[in-house]
């Protein structure tokens, strides 16, 4: 029986704390790890499949590991947030490591110093050109619904659109000698003309059938790409 394949983005989190361990122990730590919490629980409660880790990413070594492990669960987008200050060059390290499209996120809470560890990270991956969007709210908010759960929908469908193009692009490419063999045998026995309608008439049956056992493709849009079986 073939699997089912989830219909929902799967997106990666990692939080981001401060690399110091005085000021992480101090003061930050406290502050970020609840938040970290917050953060799996709102994402883990929306359509997604979410990929999160039960530690902050606060070193390289910790980001890489972080990175490599989302890379072999095949995320399709990246939740980076920074609850409050991050290392910007930590946040930019696992941004650029992933290569997927990236919701940076902080709430509102000026108490954090979130605001300015956003700003500092989101600031470097524009000046070397890394698109990514910006979310400075508390989780429920509306801008999640409206802009951060449009942006991940889109990001999946273009991940799982490559692969399926690609792959059809590769066949049809590959099986064209083979047609044209047996094309050339027809037509040499049968002529021409009799060859091509029966090579047209074989492919609109082959249409018709995968039409029948696979309905969906005659209603396929970017939202139910997961539901092919």
């Amino acid at each position: 029986m073939a699997e089912q394949i989830s219909s929902r983005p799967r997106i990666g989190l990692m939080t981001f704390g401060d690399e110091r361990d005085y000021m992480w122990e101090g003061y930050f730590g406290g502050l970020t790890m609840p938040r970290h919490e917050e953060a799996r629980e709102y994402l883990g409660s929306l359509p997604l499949e979410v990929i999160a880790f039960a530690d902050c990413a606060r070193s390289k070594q910790v980001v890489d590991r972080q990175v490599k492990e989302l890379k072999a669960a095949g995320v399709e987008a990246l939740f980076a947030h920074t609850p409050c200050w991050s290392t910007p060059n930590i946040v930019v390290r696992a941004v650029q490591g992933l290569g997927l499209p990236t919701v940076i996120m902080t709430s509102k809470s000026a108490a954090t110093h979130g605001m300015v560890g956003m700003f500092g990270a989101a600031g470097t991956l524009s000046q070397v050109g890394v698109e990514h969007i910006r979310i400075r709210d508390d989780f429920g908010a509306p801008v999640f619904a409206e802009k951060m759960l449009p942006y991940f929908r889109a990001a999946s469908v273009k991940a799982r659109l490559r692969g399926r193009v690609m792959g059809i692009h590769s066949m049809g490419f590959s099986l064209m000698p083979l047609g044209a063999l047996l094309l050339g045998a027809l037509a040499e026995n049968l002529g021409a003309a009799p060859a091509v309608w029966l090579a047209c008439g074989l492919y609109l049956v082959g249409i018709m059938l995968v039409g029948v056992r696979k309905p969906i493709i005659r209603r396929l849009n970017g939202q139910l790409l997961g539901e092919v079986h």
